[in-house]
Parts: C-alpha cells; sequence; structure tokens
C-alpha cells in the first residue's frame, strides 16, 4: 500500500515538472521570437514623428505628403484634396518585420528588381531623422517581394501583403468624394444652377431649411440632410483632364455658417459626367446616377407633414356638404378611434408633393379643421385618381396621401356621417322548378 502510494507521488510530480519545463521552454521560444522580431522591425522611428513622406514611383514622379493640422495633405506635385485615410496607411507597415535577410550587400540589384525599384519610400521624422525603403520585384514565392532597407542597405523579403500600403499611386492618395468634409450642419446656403428651374434653399443659424426656388416652402429635414450627404459624399472612379465648359450642365454652390463657400461645376462629357473642385488640375469622374440628384425636382424636398410643427392638435373637425363634425382631445386620446385616423393624417408624413396648379382648382371633397391652442387651421382635400391630394395652409404644395392613410381617412368619414357600407345580403338562390328542397 506505502509502495503504491509513493509510486502515484513520484508520478506527479515528474508530470509536475514536464509542465514546468514545458511552460519554461515556451516562454523562452516567445522571448526568442520577439527579440527576433525585433531585430527584424523595418523601422524604430516613432510614427507619431513623423511630418513627411515622401513616395516615387518607377515612373519617377515624386508625390510629397504633409502631415497639417494632424491631417495628411498631398503637397507636391502641387495641392490635391487628400485621402486621410489612405495616407495614414502609408505609416502601418513601419512597426512591422521583415521575414529574413536574402543580403547585406547585393551587386546586382537587378536581379532582386531593384535597378528601377517598383516605390520608393522616405519618412522623414523631427530632428532630421529619416527612413528610406526601396521596393522591387516579386520573389520565386510570389507571396513576398524583395526590399531593400536604406539608399545602399541589405535587401530582405517581406510579405506582399505588408507593403499593400505601400503600393499606390498619386490617385490612389487622393478623396475622390464630390465635396470632401462637407456636412449639412455647417451650411446655411444650397444653390444648384441648372438647365432646369434652379433650387436654392436656405436657413438661418439652429433654424430650419426653407426652399426659396422655384418654391418658396418647408424643406423636410431628413431627406434633405440625405441628398446633402449623398451629393457631397458621392465618390468619383478616378481623375481625367479636362476643362469645364463656360456653361455647365450643373454648378453647386454651397456656403458654411463661417463664410466657408464651394463651387463645383459638373458637366456631361463623352458619356462621363465630370466636375472641377476647387483649383484641382483635373476633373473628377462621376457615376452616372449622381444625374437623378443633381436633376432633383424641388416638390422632393418639401416638409411632407401637413401639420405645422411638430406638435398635435387639440381639437379636430370635418366639414363636408355644409356639416361638420368636432372632437376634442381628452389628454392623449380622442373620444372616438376614427378621429385617430384624422389625426395621423396631419401628424404623419405623406406620399410626395406636388405644386399646386390653381387654374384646375375644383371644390375640395371636405376639409379638416385642426386646433392647435388657439388657432384654427383648415385643410381642404381632393380625390386625385386612387388618392387624396391635402392641402396645408399657406404652403404652395398639395401633398399626395399614401394608399392606406387615404382608405383609412376615407372611411372614418363616411362612419362620421352615417355612410358607413352596409354588408350586402346574399343573393337569392333560384331553382328551376321553384320549389324549395
Amino acid at each position: 500500500m506505502r509502495k503504491g502510494w509513493m509510486g502515484n507521488l513520484m508520478l506527479l510530480l515528474a508530470l509536475a515538472g514536464a509542465a514546468g519545463f514545458l511552460w519554461w521552454d515556451n516562454e523562452r521560444q516567445q522571448a526568442e521570437q520577439k527579440s527576433d522580431e525585433k531585430l527584424r522591425a523595418l523601422s524604430t522611428l516613432n510614427k507619431t514623428e513623423i511630418d513627411t513622406i515622401q513616395l516615387t514611383g518607377a515612373n519617377g514622379i515624386e508625390t510629397t505628403l504633409t502631415r497639417q493640422d494632424n491631417r495628411w495633405r498631398i503637397t507636391k506635385p502641387q495641392p490635391l484634396i487628400t485621402d486621410s485615410s489612405a495616407a495614414s496607411n502609408l505609416l502601418d507597415p513601419l512597426d512591422r518585420s521583415y521575414e529574413r535577410l536574402v543580403t547585406k550587400n547585393p551587386e546586382h540589384p537587378a536581379d532582386f528588381g531593384l535597378a528601377t525599384p517598383q516605390y520608393v519610400l522616405t519618412f522623414h521624422a523631427k530632428k532630421g531623422r529619416r527612413t528610406t525603403f526601396q521596393v522591387g520585384g516579386q520573389s520565386p514565392a510570389r507571396k513576398q517581394r524583395y526590399l531593400r532597407l536604406g539608399t545602399d542597405g541589405p535587401v530582405v523579403l517581406i510579405s506582399q501583403e505588408t507593403i499593400v500600403p505601400w503600393m499606390k499611386s498619386i490617385a490612389d492618395l487622393r478623396n475622390k468624394s464630390l465635396a470632401p468634409g462637407v456636412r449639412e450642419e455647417q451650411l446655411s446656403h444650397i444653390e444648384l444652377k441648372r438647365a432646369t428651374t434652379p433650387l436654392i434653399l436656405s436657413r438661418d443659424k439652429d433654424q430650419p431649411w426653407h426652399l426659396k426656388q422655384p418654391l418658396q416652402d418647408l424643406a423636410d429635414a431628413p431627406r434633405l440632410v440625405a441628398w446633402i450627404q449623398t451629393l457631397a459624399t458621392t465618390k468619383g472612379s478616378g481623375f481625367v483632364k479636362a476643362i469645364p465648359p463656360s456653361q455647365p450642365d450643373w454648378t453647386l454652390l454651397l456656403e458654411g455658417d463661417n463664410d466657408q463657400q464651394w463651387q463645383i461645376p459638373i458637366w456631361r462629357n463623352k458619356g462621363q459626367i465630370l466636375a472641377q473642385r476647387g483649383d484641382e488640375p483635373d476633373a473628377l469622374i462621376l457615376a452616372g446616377y449622381i444625374a437623378s440628384d443633381l436633376d432633383k425636382p424641388a416638390t422632393e424636398l418639401v416638409r411632407l407633414r401637413p401639420l405645422a410643427g411638430e406638435g398635435r392638435p387639440d381639437a379636430l373637425g370635418i366639414t363636408r356638404n355644409g356639416q361638420t363634425k368636432r372632437a376634442k382631445r381628452l389628454k392623449e386620446s380622442w373620444p372616438e378611434p376614427i378621429w385617430s385616423a384624422v389625426e395621423e393624417v396631419l401628424t404623419r408624413n405623406a406620399w410626395q408633393g406636388l405644386e399646386v396648379d390653381q387654374a384646375n382648382d375644383t371644390a375640395p371633397l371636405f376639409t379638416i379643421l385642426a386646433t392647435v391652442g388657439e388657432k384654427e387651421q383648415r385643410f381642404p382635400l381632393w380625390k386625385d385618381k386612387e388618392n387624396l391630394l391635402i392641402a396645408p395652409p399657406n404652403r404652395p404644395v398639395r401633398l399626395r396621401l399614401t394608399a392606406l392613410q387615404t382608405q383609412s381617412l376615407e372611411e372614418a368619414v363616411k362612419e362620421m356621417f352615417g355612410e358607413k357600407e352596409k354588408p350586402k345580403k346574399p343573393q337569392e338562390v333560384n331553382h328551376k322548378d321553384g320549389n324549395d328542397s
């Protein structure tokens, strides 16, 4: 018994010793790996201290990026609107490691595709420190590239995936948005000149947007914001040498609260839509679908809620054929459910806006009366094919209700005036012999 117990103890100690050795050996290997990776690090520069990047392609064209106000900007060959994310990504490979040393002193750089490197990058940091990399050809392994450290340093192998951010042209580093950095909240005036009627919107500080041309009306904030963001952030596919015509198809003028201004001519050219941003030397190529946003009718931006403000009516009424039915809201509810259908028509968005054609006005089918506070407003309604049109007071538009809004309101009005459809009686069955059986 004692002998068996001692054997188990010795076995347990042996297992513990083996586990301890394996843990120690794993820690040692990890430490050696980290030490080896540190020795193979591409750079010891602090990325936050780098303020200039020079990138030269095989064509010999040099692009210089400078960090200004914590944002990267292309400054050479000339100032260009820069994609900050793509520029920042140039720093990512610096804290990575190469895979292995090929040769410390290559006698024939051409053997490694380095006689004319694909890319040469130089990173400049504070106190005059800098580091240079030359990207050569692919290795036989195909997923690796030759990289020369410095202008005359060793050649190493590095994963091609690691240096993808370095393999960029100047076009890859440019921002391709139509109006980079523009946000709706910083704007106070929008003007879109075009072949059709110009579209003009403006607002005072912290006030809602108003349409000024071609009609004067309240703008629908969510749809307006979406429209502005679509225009500003739409991405071009590239750049082409082109000069805008004296009368472009569209001119987009955006003005900000702090005297900021963006004026962008946009025109059609040989099946493409082009835009010129500021003093850039070329034109941005835009997708064809942008034309529908540039030609958007003003009625698609009007406010679709018939009742002004954001509140609820305190009292409602319906006038039809000289008769009027009324109801007052009791706290949060109405005395009868049918009045909820009337309120929803006034406080929910209609389907679409339409310009008023006064010449073809006819008498309304009925009129909704809405009291907010002590002021009563009148909302005449007409039938247009399958849908009802409602005319918000003191606005130059009519709003087409949705099919569901139309159905609910018509049923509510019929019930108010005692005209709810009665169920049809089943038809009598006629038997050939005239007898019931």
